[in-house]
């Protein structure tokens, strides 16, 4: 990711009530500007603004870890802000005051909402969660999984929400890890998903060579072992199982798989590093013949064969197991390169690689067909897909060709391409659409009207860019 920092310089003011003593804070904080989307778990500090990935709208969850030291620690929030000190949502928690204080700011501190909220929910030196939930009219809050007593209502616009900051915290407290918003548009074969432990997270198609799985956990001291499995049909069925087993017990990482009557043969190697709080990752490569294994992108020192009795097509579902002490699985992302869709041959279609997931008017998707008759006949036709949308490509003798979209972003095995093909003797084209009237008629579809003489050919026959000097300009 290429963060751009800005530093700058904020002037507090907390008026004490039925006081007359002012402090002022000055503190400097760091704001973080996300030029992509991480889409998973990642480590956070506090006085940090996060840029979110994407407009908070609602059923957008953001997470927050922290590592609590002891009931000395000061207050510390999760704040949700905008642009111009806006604060839509401030989540204080005050442990020495046994409550938690729920507010927003704009143009000034608004009415406060203070849930009971005991100290001892915290433990001495314990990974901790909170967990925010934008719904229709309000926020819910929750606190490793339990809801607070209150709700706190939708104040301000979601759409001025830009960025996340987690503040405060003192003697040795600390924010660990943030996750935000996941933006679903983005493109990407590895766009990560939610998971928690023990949740069977099937795959969409078949494993094959070159595939690549990638899970992300956040670490607690004391979790007893956990795992990354790759399960067959049946539960007991574990074509490869990842044991992490980290002190105090066998400080080590058990490689086995598992048949119906028991496991195998473990081979085991040095457990790399973890930190209380902190986020990992492993990531899973399927190669010829073996599997290898990494985490936080270094190997681990033993790759992992592919036994007898086990096929990788025959791996159903990925399960995520074990830990304990705050230690959880949170997102997981599964890679699947497209392969080669078999070879040229009679009435055989090849298709090349297309851009990301084609939903913007200038990704090009390439079809190339080889055809046999008597001889070899190479046709390569470009055009831009649009969704529900048929296209006319015009008259080929007295032949006219009708294409569909193509189907998501063709990105695995399963995935294709369709393609309807009327052909008339008389060649007679289908009829134009029917467009509104903030829109422009182009012969197989209606597009914006602002998209009309704006340097980019729309239109398959181009008519948005033709007699644009002629086009009406309105004076402001």
């Amino acid at each position: 990711m290429n963060d751009k920092i800005f530093i700058f310089h904020l002037s507090s003011f907390y008026i004490m009530r039925y006081k007359f003593a002012v402090l002022t804070l000055f503190a400097a904080l760091t704001f973080v500007e996300a030029t992509s989307a991480p889409g998973h778990i990642f480590n956070a500090e506090k006085n940090v603004d996060y840029a979110l990935n994407k407009p908070l709208e609602e059923g957008d969850v953001i997470r927050a870890w922290g590592v609590y030291r002891d009931h000395t620690t000061s207050k510390f929030s999760v704040n949700i802000k905008g642009q111009d000190g806006i604060n839509l949502l401030h989540v204080d928690f005050r442990p020495w005051n046994n409550v938690v204080v729920l507010n927003d700011y704009e143009d000034g501190w608004k009415t406060e909402i203070r849930p009971w909220f005991s100290k001892y929910n915290f433990s001495w030196n314990t990974l901790f969660e909170v967990k925010i939930e934008v719904h229709e009219g309000h926020y819910r809050i929750f606190f490793n999984g339990e809801e607070l007593r209150r709700r706190f209502p939708l104040r301000i616009d979601i759409r001025k929400a830009d960025h996340v900051t987690l503040l405060g915290g003192s003697n040795g407290f600390k924010w660990s890890a943030l996750k935000l918003p996941n933006n679903k548009t983005a493109p990407g074969t590895e766009a990560p998903f939610s998971t928690t432990k023990e949740k069977k997270n099937f795959l969409d198609r078949p494993l094959a060579v070159g595939d690549k799985l990638k899970a992300w956990g956040i670490y607690a001291t004391g979790s007893v072992k956990f795992s990354v499995n790759l399960m067959m049909e049946e539960d007991f069925h574990f074509m490869m199982h990842v044991d992490f087993r980290p002190p105090p017990n066998e400080n080590k990482v058990v490689l086995n798989s598992r048949k119906k009557y028991g496991w195998e043969t473990e081979i085991r190697t040095p457990i790399p590093r973890f930190e209380n709080g902190k986020v990992f990752s492993v990531t899973v490569v399927c190669l010829e013949e073996e599997f290898e294994v990494y985490h936080d992108n270094q190997v681990l020192g033993a790759k992992f064969p592919y036994r007898d009795g086990f096929r990788l097509e025959d791996v159903k579902f990925v399960w995520l197991l074990g830990g304990s002490r705050g230690m959880m699985w949170t997102d997981l992302a599964i890679s699947q390169p497209r392969p080669d869709l078999n070879t040229p041959g009679s009435g055989t279609k090849i298709f090349t690689e297309v851009t990301d997931t084609l939903t913007t008017k200038s990704e090009i998707f390439t079809e190339e067909r080889t055809e046999t008759t008597e001889g070899i006949t190479t046709e390569t036709t470009t055009y831009r897909p649009y969704s529900g949308v048929t296209i006319d490509f015009g008259s080929d003798g007295s032949e006219t060709k009708i294409f569909t979209e193509v189907t998501d972003t063709l990105t695995t095995k399963s995935e294709t391409f369709t393609e309807e093909r009327t052909e008339t003797t008389e060649g007679a084209p289908p009829p134009r659409p029917s467009c509104k009237g903030d829109e422009f008629t182009c012969k197989e579809r209606c597009i914006p009207s602002t998209w009309r003489c704006d340097g980019e050919t729309d239109c398959w026959k181009g008519e948005d860019e033709k007699e644009c000097d002629k086009k009406e300009i309105k004076p402001f």
